[in-house]
């Protein structure tokens, strides 16, 4: 295992084979992975319980990985600004109680919010399986654009 500790967050709303990817990457990577599973109690998204299942029948038979829920109150995902990342980012190193290696996102204010160094962090990025993970990642992003418009385009 390269890694000790890494974390993957998203609403996974819904879950898709983009998101699977990447967690059966990360959990190879690391000796433990958590998903942070984010809950927007006010942006009307597929129950909470339903994509809590999602993740647990998907890593249920992975003994490295836990799911951990993250409340999120903003009624939009642009909403979400840099105050709410690290105020969350505060609460995900709180749940996971010991300091994390390696944030499996694209964004960048993840990688300051969980005081990952600049230098950390590009050479994660810069690893074989990083940039595969993420190479998978943008070809999902560019021709869905979000798993939020995936879902939306179904009912469109």
């Amino acid at each position: 295992m390269r890694y000790k500790v890494g974390m993957y967050g998203g609403s996974f709303n819904p879950l898709h084979l983009g998101h699977v990817d990447c967690i059966i990457q990360a959990a190879n990577m690391c000796e433990e992975l958590y998903i942070v599973l984010s809950v927007g109690t006010n942006r009307g998204e597929i129950d909470y319980r339903v994509r809590y299942r999602w993740l647990y029948q998907l890593t249920k038979h992975i003994g490295n990985v836990s799911i951990i829920m993250l409340e999120d109150d903003t009624v939009s995902k642009e909403d979400y600004n840099e105050n709410c990342w690290d105020a969350d980012a505060k609460k995900v190193k709180e749940k996971i109680g010991k300091p994390i290696d390696i944030v499996f996102a694209v964004m960048i204010m993840m990688k300051t919010a969980f005081g990952i160094s600049a230098i950390q962090t590009a050479s994660c990025i810069d690893s074989q399986e990083m940039k595969l993970a993420l190479r998978r990642l943008e070809r999902i992003h560019m021709s869905i654009g979000s798993g939020s418009q995936m879902w939306l385009s179904l009912f469109m």
